[in-house]
């Protein structure tokens, strides 16, 4: 990849929110959860777990930067597709970068990947350090103990068993969060499987990243509010065409 170029700090500057602190440690720079941006096409302020981040690079290339690690300005956007469609439509990152630029035609897919890959990434490290499992009686076992903050179930796997688990869920874990983002194959490879239907994480410092990362990949995949409506969300109640069901564990 193309190194970016060296560039002093991001495009848009911070917004303080009412709640900063100084921090002693970096004498007197703000926490990390309070910084916030501003998003370039909405004007909205955000923190980073609700906006996404571009890059620009030397050839004035559009990267996205969902690990917000690559050098140069920043172009922070509301975590939504037609967010991101809209900034490409009115050349909004041509204005906020101060000069041409190019992006891909596929931006918003590559998004879309990236920020399923990530979410993906810190599952795999959330059983690699021991605290997601996978398999009915598994993650039963943990919901039954009250000490799973993320419920993720495949999107293409039959309805049963995962309404059972997600309402033993509601009834014992407090603040659950009960998620089908992915499909069977995909849980699966965090775990060395073929296929997993069933997934839990128990409360930890890697749950609270993937709860950010599953809340921005939801916040971009769904679909628009119509006009004069409110927003269509997934998973709502009532008779829906589902994928064929993948195995059961």
């Amino acid at each position: 990849m193309t190194a970016l170029s060296e560039q002093p700090r991001d495009m848009t500057p911070p917004v303080e929110g009412p709640d900063a602190r100084p921090d002693r440690r970096t004498g007197g720079a703000r926490h990390k959860e309070a910084r916030q941006r501003r998003c370039a096409v909405t004007r909205v302020p955000g923190t980073p777990d609700t906006l996404l981040r571009f890059a620009v690079a030397p050839d004035g290339r559009i990267l996205p930067d969902l690990q917000e690690k690559l050098p140069g300005r920043g172009i922070w956007l509301v975590a939504r597709r037609e967010v991101l469609e809209k900034a490409l439509a009115k050349n909004l990152f041509a204005r906020a970068a101060q000069g041409p630029v190019t992006a891909p035609a596929d931006l918003a897919d590559q998004v879309s990947a990236g920020l399923r890959q990530r979410c993906l990434e810190l599952l795999s490290m959330a059983r690699r350090g021991g605290h997601a499992v996978c398999g009915q009686h598994k993650v039963r076992a943990l919901l039954e103990r009250g000490e799973a903050a993320i419920l993720t179930q495949a999107c293409d796997a039959a309805d049963g068993g995962k309404r059972r688990l997600a309402a033993l869920g509601n009834g014992l874990c407090d603040g659950l969060l009960i998620d089908e983002s992915f499909t069977a194959e995909e849980l699966g490879r965090p775990f060395g499987r073929g296929s997993s239907v069933h997934v839990a994480v128990a409360r930890s410092g890697i749950a609270v990243k993937l709860l950010g990362a599953l809340r921005r990949l939801r916040s971009f995949e769904e679909p628009a509010a119509p006009p004069g409506g409110p927003r269509k969300r997934r998973n709502q109640s009532g008779p829906q065409p589902r994928p064929q069901a993948a195995g059961s564990e």
